[in-house]
């Protein structure tokens, strides 16, 4: 859904594909030489080093929009997450909503996840 590349200082980088366990994203990111954990690494202007997201489906290049400044490399993990496991009655009208640029910032496509899983009733 999501494509990330992360450079650090010296070059190093690693390019993998969102949503992933975090935990295998934080041991690959040490194995090519990023310590930083997803937590701490800034979407947007982090010190240490460079996120490049991508994606090759109109769905997730929309869905690239949500972030803002603050967040990090978990955030963006855990956004694909959300989308990627939503339940398929609420899939469609989430993707038309996120083509059609209904959603900000994550905390609303959170929220409109939750209140379209609640609405749709028990799986």
């Amino acid at each position: 859904m999501i494509k990330v590349k992360i450079t650090n200082k010296t070059g190093a980088a690693l390019e993998r594909e969102l949503p992933m366990d975090i935990h295998q994203l934080y041991h690959d990111m040490r194995e090519a030489g990023i310590n930083k954990p997803p937590k701490n690494i800034l979407l947007h202007d982090d010190k240490d080093v460079e996120v490049t997201l991508s994606s090759d489906s109109e769905i997730g290049n929309r869905l690239l929009r949500v972030f803002g400044r603050n967040d990090t490399l978990a955030d963006a993990n855990t956004v694909a997450f959300a989308v990627s496991t939503a339940r398929e009655k609420i899939l469609t009208d989430l993707e038309q909503n996120i083509v059609h640029n209904q959603y900000p910032t994550k905390e609303k496509l959170f929220d409109d996840i939750k209140a379209m899983t609640q609405a749709a009733g028990p799986a």
